[in-house]
C-alpha cells in the first residue's frame, strides 16, 4: 500500500485528504490503514479489480464503495482520433484543448454540476454535485496553468 497525501483537496473540497493506493498483490492490513489515515478528514482508497483482500478489509474498517474507474489515456501530441479504443467512446466524449485563458474560461463556463455524476465527490452525500463541479474546475485551471 502506498500512502499519498492530497494537499490540493483542501482547496477543492475543504478537507485534508489521504489516498491509499493498492496493487493487485497487496494484502490488507487493518492496523497499517488505521495508522495511515490518522489526522485526515477524507479517506480515499484505490484498489485494483480482483483484490478481494483489500476490498473486504476496507469495508470491514468502514470504507464504502462509491466509484469505479476505467482509465484510458493518450498523449495529446500523439492523439489519433481514429484510434480503435477511442472509437468505442465516440459521441460520448469530446476533446478540446484550451490554448489561452479565454478558451479555458469558455470551457469552465460550459461545465455543469451533473457532468461528473459518476465521480466520487459528486456521489458522496457529504459533498454533492456543486463541490464536484468546483473540484473539476480547479483541477482544469491548475492543469492549464502548468501547461499540461
Amino acid at each position: 500500500m502506498q500512502v499519498q497525501d492530497c494537499p490540493w483537496e483542501i482547496e477543492n473540497i475543504g478537507k485534508r485528504t489521504v489516498q491509499l493506493n493498492y496493487t493487485k498483490d497487496d494484502i490488507y492490513n487493518s492496523e497499517e490503514v488505521c495508522n495511515a489515515v490518522k489526522g485526515y478528514q477524507y479517506l480515499v482508497a484505490k484498489v485494483p479489480a480482483g483484490n478481494i483482500s483489500c476490498l473486504l478489509g476496507l469495508q470491514g474498517d468502514g470504507f464504502k464503495m462509491i466509484e469505479t474507474q476505467i482509465t484510458y489515456s493518450k498523449r495529446i501530441k500523439d492523439f489519433d482520433f481514429n484510434d480503435r479504443l477511442l472509437r468505442m467512446f465516440k459521441g460520448k466524449v469530446s476533446f478540446k484543448q484550451a490554448k489561452n485563458t479565454e478558451q479555458l474560461i469558455c470551457i469552465l463556463e460550459r461545465m455543469t454540476p451533473n457532468m461528473f455524476s459518476t465521480d466520487r465527490i459528486h456521489l458522496d452525500p457529504t459533498f454533492g454535485p456543486e463541490v464536484g463541479l468546483h473540484r473539476y474546475r480547479n483541477w482544469m485551471t491548475n492543469e492549464f496553468k502548468r501547461g499540461t
